[in-house]
């Protein structure tokens, strides 16, 4: 996507690193598809996870804990995660993000960077829900957006690490 507006080209003319001070993680990052792609991709794995885990610990996953004091709480409660939900929904991102990485050709890296960030905001909503959602400060449309925009940022996050720490 960035190859297709121009910022490669941008950044292999010169012209984006100035406009951005220099060689920084941004320029190096721009000059490929595979962040905008990952971090999309990283949103999506979450919202599949939180699904498959919601559904998964209700069904299968026994008495759930809260994720703020792990006490017992009662299926479907906001906040309440069980271990057969968390590892559910860390494998429904974990199959998204490798669907993903596969069809868009990104490699281990986006497989990797969209998979974190996803488990990233499956627990980031769990954390919401015990809190903001439970206090009526949120509904689950916003719980909901902002983990998954939680994902997104994780996966930025990690891409920013990724091209300062120069990992692969």
């Amino acid at each position: 996507m960035a190859a297709n507006l121009g910022l490669a080209a941008l950044v292999s003319d010169g012209v984006a690193q100035s406009w951005l001070g220099g060689t920084g993680w941004f320029s190096r990052a721009a000059a490929t598809p595979i962040p905008l792609f990952a971090v999309g991709l990283a949103a999506l794995a979450e919202a599949a996870a939180d699904t498959v885990s919601s559904e998964v610990g209700q069904v299968l996953g026994g008495r759930p804990k809260m994720i703020t004091t792990l006490r017992s709480a009662e299926p479907g409660t906001d906040g309440a995660i069980s271990v057969a939900g968390t590892v559910a929904g860390t494998a429904a991102a974990g199959v998204v993000a490798l669907a993903g990485s596969l069809a868009l050709d990104g490699g281990g890296a986006m497989l990797t960077v969209s998979w974190a960030g996803g488990v990233f905001g499956l627990l980031f909503d769990s954390l919401l829900g015990a809190t903001l959602e439970r206090r009526g400060w949120l509904n689950n449309d916003a719980v909901n957006f902002l983990s998954t925009a939680s994902a997104a940022l994780c996966a930025m996050a990690l891409l920013a690490m990724q091209a300062h720490f120069g990992w692969r």
